[in-house]
């Protein structure tokens, strides 16, 4: 299954020029990444992200990274057949944990405590 991939540059040459990664002798620019090369905050951020539009500073645990994303290639969708299960498991595991926080919440409710000194 192809992964979507994203294809980062920063057009303003002056920014690329101080990056300090292992593109820096690309000027900054990178080729096409894949989304789940990156950390799921950055992923997302990006994939929400428009074609063309500028985005940063962002902070991450080795500094701070500005990013002009280029273009997105999407990839295929899944067929349900294939992702069903774990879609109904994701589900039912969000509705069970509701379903306890809601009887855990209860007991608190009605629960008589007494304190013995």
């Amino acid at each position: 299954m192809v992964k979507d991939l994203l294809v980062c540059s920063c057009k303003v040459g002056v920014i690329g020029q101080h990056s300090k990664d292992a593109w820096a002798s690309e000027g900054g620019k990178v080729e096409k990444t894949k989304r789940t090369d990156l950390s799921p905050a950055f992923a997302a951020i990006m994939m929400e992200t428009p074609e063309g539009k500028i985005l940063g500073p962002l902070e991450d645990g080795r500094g701070y990274t500005i990013v002009c994303l280029d273009k997105k290639y999407y990839g295929a969708t899944p067929p349900l057949n294939k992702v069903r299960k774990a879609i109904e498991g994701r589900v039912r595991a969000r509705k069970n944990k509701e379903k306890h926080d809601r009887w855990i919440k209860r007991l608190e409710q009605n629960a008589i405590i007494t304190k013995k000194i």
